[in-house]
């Protein structure tokens, strides 16, 4: 009865382990910048251990990702990916991981930003509303019974300055 459920347990762990790395992918960006979604197999760059990309970026939005000992580069990648292709991310930015123990099993949690390239135009439907955003709103309106009151004459096409000397 022992040698079953030595292998049990191991199985239990491992999975609970493997399961830690699937709350990043899971969660809807509601937080984020609004921009255009990619398609759910988008290409985008991963930056680990705080190494950043060459080009200027603006963050869309960021979340907390915790991973197991056994998930490398490639499976934190994939992990991330529909989350990124989501929120329309062109790079993906890994902190130094947090390390923590879960028996004789470490976890390791990630800040995580997720960004986009600044030297590219954004896509027309976002940069529209940042357009309008940067309008001024209209004046409102007139009442009917105000009073339009006109510019005196002797203000209109006045320029220069005055000097008045102490006497």
């Amino acid at each position: 009865m022992r040698a079953v459920q030595k292998p049990c347990l191991v199985l239990l762990v491992g999975a609970l382990a493997s399961a830690c790395a699937m709350p990043g992918a899971k969660r809807e960006p509601s937080h984020f910048k609004k921009w255009s979604s990619k398609p759910p197999e988008c290409d985008f760059e991963l930056f680990e251990e705080d190494f950043e990309p060459s080009r200027p970026y603006e963050v869309l939005g960021s979340l907390t990702f915790d991973g197991n000992e056994w998930l490398g580069a490639e499976g934190r990648k994939e992990v991330l990916r529909g989350t990124a292709c989501k929120a329309g991310a062109d790079a993906v930015l890994l902190s130094r991981p947090f390390e923590r123990g879960v028996g004789k099993h470490l976890i390791r949690s990630y800040d995580v930003r997720f960004a986009v390239y600044t030297d590219v135009p954004p896509p027309p439907e976002v940069q529209a509303e940042r357009d309008a955003a940067h309008t001024p709103p209209p004046p409102p309106p007139r009442a009917p019974d105000a009073v339009e009151v006109p510019t005196p004459a002797w203000e209109q096409d006045v320029e220069g300055t005055a000097v008045i000397q102490k006497q």
